[in-house]
Parts: structure tokens; C-alpha cells; sequence
């Protein structure tokens, strides 16, 4: 509380002034102000109608009261509530009060006071939102930053603080240091003078009477332009390897990019990451020569993010370093066969250069059997193979030397070889003495003979550019038989009859005749054709009665379909022997070929048409079909031919599949008749049959030959003598029988 007293008034009172703080806010008080009517040297007053005035910071309020006080006491003649706002700081604030009376010793006093008000509490301000550091130039950077006052929140800014600290050319980091102070309405600041090579860290926060907040730091920086590689350093490791060192301890550098120079052409060799300040890196693909390295620092401009660009500093050159050595020995490759006399070897090499240099030149030093003359060939340029001539037989040998880049010869290699020789001798002998084959087997006779033995012979027969007939005889013989069950050349032909040897030594010699089938056929046979039960066909071949044609050996039975195709029948019969069809066609009509073959192979035909007309359609039975089974009486064949296929739905506008055939027949046939029962055989028969065999053949009217899956079906009735009966069929893929 703060007490002001005013002038005494006739000795008696005077003005008593009271004030204090009754409550107060963050950010305002309410001080109560007190005027009193105060008795004095030992007075005391029982009056009314006392005036009296407060005021407080510019406001002011009045009132009045009654004083029935004792002696020395006093009256509170007016009162008010002030509420005044805080300010930054504590402050005072000036109170007074006036009392007047004309009652009694009447008169005015006036007295005053101070109260401390404490200053307003503050909230620490928020921190700047939205900080940016941009590289502006070489020498400054720009931040830029967006209020975030809240002075409702009691966190006002009144400042803002922009702090720097550097690292330069390598060393460590420096001390933060205040770099400007800025009213808080400020939005940007550049910072200016920054040095080259150099590493920069930002930081600034806002302040207000409650203290700082927190701090936006910038702890990645930006980079100034690196200062050039205090050193490129070049070390020769082996051939084509060399070995580059950049020394880049002097600024911030995260990479290192190397360039080679050469023959007048700078070539990116790549780039690596410092370690303690040094970078290597191997060039391992070094030309031969004189080169010369460069190398440049690069720094991301921000922190270590190189998507948002990167400095490169001036380029850094090394001293020269020169990769040029002599040529070791090449390896050589010789012919790995054994070339004939008079033949050209082919020489190859390749060269063994450590320097990576071509070759400029080369010489090949070759020795020949006694006779030949050795030699030694000059190469200039790139060629890597010469030819050699290789005149007499024997052993030849051949080394090799190339240069490079580099004034010396490099060393010889090693001594190759290879053996050259005279290829076998052979010839062939006239074929029956004129080279016409008149009769068989044919008789191959040669003579053949090498200085290194015979390896190898074999006897080819080439007809129409075809080898139709070969074999291997053994090395010491020198006649081959060819019998007509080997090969049987067609009469009028021309055939060419090879011979190849080869020797011990590898080289090979062919002698070959051409010579022309000219034999005499035997006479021509006959045939008779006989049906016999059962629909099938015996055919009876008999040799021709010629006494001036040569005979017959053997006889051969052939049938031919109406489409071409033979088939067959019997392959060795004597004369008047049979060949036996089981299943001739039926209803068309057809032929049998027989042949008569003498004993040269030569052969001679005779056609014979023949036909079956039949009332019924007829199954076959076994492995030889000869077990049959006519169906006659009024018989009924249903074919049903499908052809399998696969739809598939497109988007159309027909809503409609599509169809496509995949190649798969299904053929089913039904067979129907009766036939009128005698007995049990035909029943047993049948039944016998569809208890034996699934599969059998089928042959229709139309001289349609099937091959089926069958199940035969009877039934009789107790009313009638009538057998029904039934097949169902379903074609199989076609078998021949077996002929006896």
C-alpha cells in the first residue's frame, strides 16, 4: 500500500491518500484509491457533507461522505477501482486525492502517492518459420524467413539475431559471431563479404522481454567455390596402370574429377571421394606413351545434397609420366595339320605388348628341311600372320619378334614347328575292266601306299550328287565286295565309285571312277490272281521260261492301290509260290505288281489288274488278318466323320465365337444287319471274335481299308429265328498286317 498526506487544514485534518493493487492480470492491475478525512493534533470531528476526489494514470472519480470520528481518527470520504495496462518493464503509477468540507474549520487538502505496477508477463517468442539460405553469389548468401509473432500469446518479438561461423581452406570451424540485429518486423537478410573455399553455418532466433526462442540453424551450410588440388600426384604401378593421387586437403572437396591428356586429347578418367583429404584413383587402361593428368575439387553447394548443384574448382595439373616399353615375346601359332609339299603354311601370332601399344613392326625367322632355304620376313605395320612356302618335306620351324611404341626389337619367341609331307598314293582300277557294272555285287580293286603307312581307307558310291552307299575298309585290304543286298543301283544309272586313304601323317588322297549300270534283267513273270473265301486274294508268281535272259533268284508279290501307294505282299517266293492278300480293297479296281529278281539284282515286272465286287462289307481279325467276317443280308453303315475344333470368343460386335481346326479326326461307323439262325456256329463264331479281339479291320464297298476299335453285339429273340446284329466302330490310326 502507498499513503499520500495532503496540507493540514485550521490545524485540525487534512487529506489522507490510500492506494494498492486489489488484483492484476499478465498484462493489466486494478489498484484501488482511497481519499480520507484524517483528524489531526488530537481533534476529533461529527460532521456531513465531506467532498472528495481520486485519480489514477488519468482517470479520476469523486464522491462524499460523514466523518463521526474520535480523536486523531479518520473517514474514508471516496473510493475507486483503476485498472491500468502493464508495460514492458515494472512502472509507477502516480494516485491522489483532494478532501473539502465548510462545516467546521472548513478548507481543502490534497495529497498523492506512487504505486509499482510489475511489468507485463511475457511468453519466450516463437521461432522465425520458414528459413531459407540461397546462395545469392560467390559472396553472399540470402535468408529469408516469414513472421511467427503471436502477440496474443503474450509472444511478441522485438528482435531478431543473425548469427555466422566459418570454416576456410580446409581448417576447422570458427566461433559463432553476430552478424546483424534486426527490428522484429524484418523478412530477409543477406549476408555479404564471404570468402572463397570456405564452409558457412546460419543460425537466428527472436527475442522479446521474455528471453530468445529457439534457434533455426542451418548446421549443412553452403559451400563457396573449393580452391584448386594442392597437388595431383602420378605414380607408374605397372603396365598400362597408373596410379593418380589428388591432394585436396586445402578445401571442403566431396569429389574428385580426373582427366587424362594424350596425343593432344584431354579423356575423363573418372572421379573418387577424398579420404583425409586425398583422393586416388587407378587409370588402368593407360595408351602407350607420354600422358599427363588433371584433376579438379568439386563441393555441393548445399551441404552434401549434390542434386541441388555443385561447385567445381580451377583444374590441378600433374608433372608427365611416360608408359612406353619394350615388347615381350608374342605367341605364334603354327598349322596344327600336316600341310602337303608345295602347300603354303599359314603363320599367326599375336602381339605381347605391356605398353597397350600396335604393333609397328614384326619378323619371322623360319628354317626349312635341308634343301628348302631358311629365310627371315620383314612385317611392317599391324599384320599379324604371313604365309610360308613349304617346298620339300620334313620339319619346319618359325619363331616370331614384334615392336612397339619402343626403339628395341622385342625378344624371340619360342621355336614352333610343324612337319610337312607327300599326301598317299592311290588308283583306282576299271570296274570290271571298262567301268560298266554288267552284274552283281560290284567288285571295287586300288592300289595305295605311303611313306608313313596307311591309316585309313574308305570306298564311297555317289549317285546324283548323293553318297548312296559308303564303308571303311581295313587298312591292308584293297579290294571291297558290295553285294546287292547292300546296294542295288538302278539299271542305266551312272554312279562315281570313290576311294579315300589317308596315311599315318594325317594327308589324305581321294581316286575315283565314274561308271554306268548296264545289266541284263531276267525274263518276265507271270501272275494268276485267285479269290478265294473270305475276300481274299491269291496271287501265284511264276518265273519267266527266257532260257537267254538270266534267271530268276527270286520273286516278289506287290499290290497298288488305286492312289499309288504299294504295299508289299511277299518279298522272297520261289517260282510258283503264292503271296496272300487279306485285305484287298473292295469295289475298285487295282493291280499286283510281280517281280522277278536274278541273281545280278537286276529285275523284271508284270502288272495285273484285278477287282473285288462284293454284296456285303467285311471285318479282318488277327495279327495276319485272316480270321474274316462278312456282314451281309440287309446290312446298314453309318459313317460319322468329325473333325475336332476349338472356339474362341473376340471383342466384336457379332458377340459370336470363331472357329478353329486342330487337325484331330474322330471317325465312328455303325454296322447293322441280321441273319436268319441255322444253327449256333455263325453265333459262336461272332461271339469268339468280339471276345478276342478290340481291334480289327474294316473294309467297305467304296475300297475303304480302316483300322478299328470294334464291339460286336447279337441278339435273339424266343419268337424268331432271326439274329440281330450290331458293330460299333471307331477308326484307328492305320497298321498294316503281318504277311506270311
Amino acid at each position: 500500500m502507498a499513503d499520500g498526506y495532503g496540507g493540514i487544514v485550521a490545524g485540525s485534518w487534512r487529506c489522507h491518500t490510500a492506494a494498492w493493487i486489489v488484483s492484476q492480470t499478465d498484462t493489466s492491475a486494478v489498484i484501488r484509491v482511497e481519499a480520507r478525512f484524517q483528524a489531526v493534533n488530537g481533534w476529533h470531528f461529527a460532521i456531513n457533507g465531506i467532498n472528495g476526489s481520486v485519480r489514477c494514470n488519468g482517470q479520476s472519480g469523486s464522491g462524499t461522505g460523514n466523518a463521526n470520528i474520535g480523536t486523531n481518527g479518520e473517514a474514508v470520504i471516496c473510493r475507486k477501482d483503476f485498472t491500468v495496462s502493464k508495460s514492458d518493464n515494472a512502472k509507477n503509477i502516480s494516485c491522489s486525492a483532494t478532501v473539502s468540507q465548510s462545516a467546521f474549520n472548513g478548507g481543502t487538502s490534497s495529497a498523492s502517492c506512487n504505486v509499482s505496477v510489475p511489468g507485463v508477463t511475457y511468453l519466450k517468442p516463437n521461432p522465425p518459420k520458414n528459413v531459407s539460405w540461397t546462395r545469392a553469389s560467390e559472396s553472399s548468401v540470402k535468408c529469408a524467413w516469414q513472421s511467427n509473432w503471436d502477440n496474443a500469446a503474450r509472444k511478441p518479438w522485438r528482435q531478431l539475431h543473425l548469427w555466422i561461423r566459418e570454416r576456410v581452406g580446409g581448417g576447422g570451424w570458427g566461433a559463432w559471431t553476430a552478424r546483424a540485429t534486426l527490428n522484429w518486423d524484418a523478412t530477409n537478410y543477406t549476408y555479404g563479404n564471404l570468402k572463397a573455399n570456405a564452409h558457412y553455418q546460419f543460425g537466428m532466433w527472436a527475442s522479446n522481454p521474455a528471453g530468445e526462442s529457439t534457434h533455426v540453424d542451418n548446421t549443412a551450410g553452403i559451400h563457396t567455390t573449393p580452391a584448386a588440388p594442392r597437388s595431383v600426384g602420378v605414380t607408374r604401378v605397372s603396365s598400362g596402370r597408373v596410379r593418380i593421387t589428388v591432394d585436396v586437403s586445402n578445401s571442403y572437396a566431396t569429389s574428385v574429377s580426373i582427366e587424362r591428356l594424350f596425343d593432344g586429347a584431354w579423356t575423363v578418367i573418372g572421379s573418387a571421394a577424398p579420404v583425409s583429404g586425398k583422393a586416388s584413383i587407378e587409370d588402368t587402361s593407360v595408351p602407350a606413351g607420354v600422358v599427363q593428368y588433371r584433376a579438379l575439387a568439386r563441393v555441393p553447394i548445399y551441404g552434401t545434397d549434390t542434386g541441388r548443384g555443385m561447385l567445381s574448382s580451377a583444374w590441378a595439373s600433374s608433372t608427365t609420366v611416360s608408359t612406353i616399353e619394350t615388347p615381350k615375346a608374342p605367341t605364334v601359332t603354327v598349322p596344327t595339320g600336316i600341310p602337303p609339299v608345295n602347300a603354303t603354311a599359314n603363320i599367326s601370332w599375336t602381339p605381347n605388348h605391356p605398353d597397350g601399344s600396335a604393333q609397328t613392326a614384326a619378323q619371322i625367322k623360319v628354317t626349312r628341311p635341308l634343301g628348302g632355304g631358311d629365310e627371315t620376313l620383314d612385317i611392317t605395320g599391324a599384320q599379324k600372320n604371313a604365309s610360308v612356302a613349304c617346298p620339300t618335306p620334313g620339319d619346319y620351324t618359325v619363331q616370331v619378334r614384334t615392336k612397339g611404341l619402343a626403339a628395341d626389337w622385342g625378344p624371340w619367341s619360342s621355336v614352333r614347328s610343324w612337319h610337312v609331307a607327300n599326301p598317299p598314293s592311290v588308283s583306282l582300277k576299271p570296274i570290271e575292266g571298262n567301268d560298266v557294272v554288267t552284274q552283281l555285287p560290284i567288285v571295287v580293286e586300288w592300289t595305295a601306299s605311303d611313306w608313313d603307312g596307311i591309316a585309313r581307307q574308305q570306298v564311297h558310291v555317289v549317285h546324283d550328287s548323293m553318297v548312296v552307299y559308303s564303308v571303311t575298309v581295313a587298312p591292308a585290304e584293297r579290294r571291297l565286295t558290295i553285294p546287292a543286298a547292300s546296294y542295288l543301283p538302278v539299271n542305266g544309272s551312272t554312279l562315281l565309285i570313290e576311294v579315300s586313304v589317308r596315311s599315318g601323317n594325317g594327308l589324305s588322297t581321294t581316286s575315283s571312277r565314274q561308271v554306268t549300270v548296264a545289266y541284263t534283267p531276267p525274263a518276265t513273270p507271270t501272275g494268276v490272281c485267285t479269290l478265294s473265301d473270305g475276300y481274299m486274294m491269291m496271287v501265284q508268281a511264276t518265273a519267266g521260261t527266257d532260257t537267254s535272259a538270266p534267271a530268276t533268284a527270286h520273286l516278289m508279290v506287290e499290290r497298288i492301290d488305286p492312289d499309288g501307294v504299294s504295299e508289299t505282299i511277299a518279298d522272297d517266293i520261289q517260282s510258283g509260290g503264292f503271296g496272300f492278300d487279306y485285305l484287298p480293297p473292295l469295289g475298285v479296281d487295282y493291280t499286283y505288281r510281280v517281280t522277278a529278281v536274278s541273281t545280278s539284282g537286276a529285275a523284271a515286272s508284270t502288272d495285273i489288274a484285278a477287282r473285288i465286287d462284293s454284296d456285303c462289307v467285311v471285318f479282318n481279325f488277327g495279327l495276319d488278318a485272316s480270321e474274316v467276317l462278312p456282314v451281309g443280308g440287309a446290312w446298314k453303315l453309318t459313317d460319322k466323320p468329325e473333325l475336332d475344333t476349338t472356339e474362341y470368343h473376340f471383342a466384336d460386335d457379332t458377340g459370336l465365337p470363331r472357329s478353329y481346326g486342330t487337325g484331330d479326326l474322330d471317325d465312328t461307323i455303325t454296322i447293322s444287319s441280321s441273319y436268319l439262325w441255322v444253327d449256333a456256329t455263325q453265333w459262336r463264331y461272332i461271339r469268339r471274335l468280339a471276345r478276342t479281339y478290340s481291334r480289327g479291320w474294316l473294309r467297305t464297298l467304296d475300297g475303304a481299308r480302316m483300322r478299328v476299335r470294334v464291339s460286336m453285339h447279337q441278339s435273339l429273340a424266343s419268337n424268331g429265328r432271326m439274329v440281330d446284329f450290331s458293330a460299333d466302330c471307331k477308326e484307328l490310326a492305320w497298321e498294316e498286317p503281318h504277311h506270311g
